[in-house]
């Protein structure tokens, strides 16, 4: 070789060999990503969308069935709580998802509580809902407190809860539920009281027939039923002349409830009423005091 063509080759750049390190990177984030995404699709996804599904087509018959389903009743009681948490765009059916929440039972009641202090209102709502649904009397104490609740829809939903629950706890709070300012409540607890059926509710709810709201004089009346207090009679009887026929078809179902002979005159009356359920009603109460029909 040459002089020339030695200075050549001395002179000309070295070839660097072909990076293969960035395809097998790219490769490796690739497979990566595909993990992750496979992950996500089987971990976060699939159960989601089986809940939402579940939350759907679950009816009260089917709950037990669709919490085994769904991995039994501590793992859907965690899942439900997720997905009451979630957007409403992406959790539609709350109130649904609630009531199956509330078939957890006790595997619910940590999680229920702690959204009963949420600050979405419908999710304090849901979780009010739920709590009722457990019927268990741990859930009355904070259902109490959630009777003091800014939101109306809240405050509906815990007094017709603890009407669920039944529980003796609940009557004086109730008491106190029915000078809510918003009738919808007054009306919630006077149904809840009925359902308790306490004898420390006869003079409050005696004192919410003349409520100014017809439905809630009508709940009242329903609940006096209820508890069966002769101490009601007088009252109910006065409350066959308020204007609502709503009320007064209520009442006297509520004093053929109690059975007290003292309503007979009254009921006798009540067969001209004007309006037909209210007719009907007094010819079924008359019949039960009378004896012609046993007591439901």
């Amino acid at each position: 070789m040459d002089e020339a063509g030695a200075a050549t080759t001395k002179d000309a750049p070295a070839v660097k060999p072909p990076r293969i390190w960035r395809p097998m990177l790219l490769w490796t984030l690739g497979i990566l990503a595909a993990l992750a995404l496979a992950w996500f699709v089987g971990a976060v996804v699939v159960p989601y969308w089986q809940l939402r599904v579940a939350v759907r087509r679950f009816i009260s018959d089917t709950a037990d069935d669709e919490i085994k389903r769904l991995g039994g009743p501590e793992a859907v009681a965690r899942k439900l709580g997720f997905y009451l948490r979630m957007p409403e765009i992406l959790a539609p059916d709350r109130g649904s998802a609630a009531v199956l929440m509330g078939w957890c039972k006790e595997a619910a009641l940590p999680e229920l509580t702690q959204l009963l202090g949420n600050q979405d209102r419908e999710v304090r709502q849901a979780a009010a809902i739920g709590l009722g649904v457990t019927r268990l009397k741990l859930a009355v104490a904070p259902l109490i407190t959630a009777l003091a609740d800014e939101d109306v829809g809240v405050r509906y939903e815990t007094a017709k809860a603890l009407g669920r629950i039944r529980d003796a706890r609940a009557v004086e709070p109730l008491i106190a539920t029915l000078k809510d300012k918003h009738e919808d409540i007054r009306y919630a607890a006077a149904l809840a009281l009925g359902r308790i059926s306490d004898s420390r509710a006869v003079e409050p709810l005696i004192v919410a027939l003349a409520d100014k709201d017809e439905h809630v004089r009508a709940a009242a009346a329903g609940s006096l039923g209820r508890v069966g207090h002769p101490r009601a009679v007088d009252p109910l009887i006065a409350a066959l002349a308020d204007k609502e026929s709503r009320v007064r078809c209520d009442a006297t179902e509520a004093l053929g409830r109690i059975g007290d002979s003292r309503a007979l005159k009254a009921l006798t009356a009540a067969l001209q009423d004007e309006n037909e359920g209210v007719r009907a009603a007094a010819t079924e109460a008359l019949k039960k005091i009378r004896g012609e029909e046993p007591p439901k």
